[in-house]
């Protein structure tokens, strides 16, 4: 097959389905067919053009995967889909069209492209989902997929490889994920001209600070910073007595089981050690008195949930010769932060157009949390707010 001269030399070639993709320097063709047999006979198609204007720049950028094709042209990043349709994919990582490409992997269980750089970074194309990350410290000559682990080759001659489920550098450093909004906005949104509040939707686990930072109105500064720690909400019950005993013994029980006997003036130590000796509690703390009340907290792995209420399983108390009443009462319902909860809500001064920031602060980091989408508040310059829904834009 001979090429004609029209977009320059042939920089590299690549496939998508059963199509020969030609990328010259500033053009791209495709032909199909099987060509020359093993006698010579027969022959490829003409080429014919994809765009004569768009080339590649790089051949070792050229990578196949489970949508198309990807590379790189001197304009940025590029897809060629299953229909030969041309489209611009790299305008999130314009910054980095100029360093010089070490290596291109594809990962197809993760659909991932991974890009890797002479200067540390490492691009990483989603196809499934076309959106963009960008690894930091992974300075390569070269990387391979081998075995289910991604391996890079420093120029060092040291390997490194993947660890699934560690976030963390080779330094032991954790890697901090973060996402930025892109400008979200409601003008000619059924009538809808201001963005008064946003809440953020996902599943964010306990034991971890969050921080969101809000930028309004096409300008880069923050106006607003709230930092969220989500916590489960642990049961609390209140034990009372309508009076001070003076005499006689108590027992509580719990799911089927009975305490030991309770003297008439057990502390609040005393009445949680009891409480903790039961097989179906391992962990409470008990705090006040017979004047004010005994508080009853479930903690650990008793904590989140809503439990069943304690019962009174006897009761000789007295004060003064009179009998003494004890009641249980729920005073702060269990609950485990379940996904898709709001992380913030953030109040938001004639907004047009808001970006938000998600990531997390402190000295304990998990990356494996996930943002899912917003709600808004909406409404006119004046006139009655409302709530609508929004997909996550990144």
């Amino acid at each position: 097959m001979v090429l004609d001269g029209a977009g320059g030399n042939a920089v590299a070639l690549g496939s998508v389905d059963d199509k020969l993709i030609i990328l010259k320097e500033s053009a791209c063709q495709y032909t199909s067919g099987d060509g020359p047999d093993n006698l010579g006979g027969g022959q490829f198609p003409q080429p014919e053009f994809i765009s004569p204007v768009i080339g590649c720049n790089s051949a070792i950028s050229v990578i196949s995967h489970g949508n198309g094709l990807l590379f790189r042209s001197k304009k940025g990043w590029y897809s060629i889909n299953r229909g030969l349709q041309l489209e611009y994919i790299g305008s999130k990582v314009d910054d980095y069209n100029d360093l010089t490409i070490s290596s291109v992997r594809h990962i197809e269980t993760l659909h991932h492209i991974r890009i890797t750089h002479t200067d540390g970074s490492c691009l990483v194309y989603d196809y499934e989902f076309n959106e963009w990350a960008i690894y930091t410290n992974c300075e390569a000559v070269g990387s391979v997929f081998h075995d289910d682990l991604w391996h890079i080759l420093k120029s060092t001659g040291v390997v490194w490889q993947e660890t699934v489920g560690t976030f963390a550098d080779p330094t032991n450093t954790e890697i901090v994920p973060e996402i930025e909004t892109a400008w979200i906005k409601v003008q000619n949104l059924k009538g809808y001209q201001r963005i008064r509040r946003a809440a953020i939707l996902g599943n964010f686990p306990t034991g971890y600070t969050y921080r969101v930072t809000e930028k309004v109105n096409f300008k880069e500064t923050v106006v607003d910073t709230m930092d969220y720690a989500p916590a489960d909400v642990n049961e609390v019950q209140t034990i009372t007595f309508d009076a001070v005993p003076d005499t006689g013994a108590w027992t509580l029980g719990f799911e089927a089981e009975t305490t030991s006997s309770l003297d008439y003036n057990a502390n609040a130590a005393v009445i949680e050690s009891a409480l903790e000796a039961l097989t179906g509690l391992n962990s409470v703390s008990v705090a006040g008195s017979y004047g004010s009340g005994f508080s009853v907290t479930f903690t650990g792995s008793d904590g989140g949930t809503d439990q069943e209420l304690l019962t009174i399983d006897s009761n000789t108390l007295q004060s003064s010769g009179n009998n003494v009443d004890v009641e249980v009462s729920e005073t702060t319902k269990g609950e485990a932060i379940e996904d898709d909860q709001f992380i913030a809500k953030l109040g938001v001064q004639k907004a047009e157009a808001i970006k938000l920031h998600i990531t997390q602060v402190g000295s304990s980091i998990y990356s494996e949390w996930e943002l899912t989408g917003f709600m808004f508040e909406v409404g006119l310059k004046k006139g009655t707010f409302k709530m609508r829904p929004s997909s996550v834009a990144s």
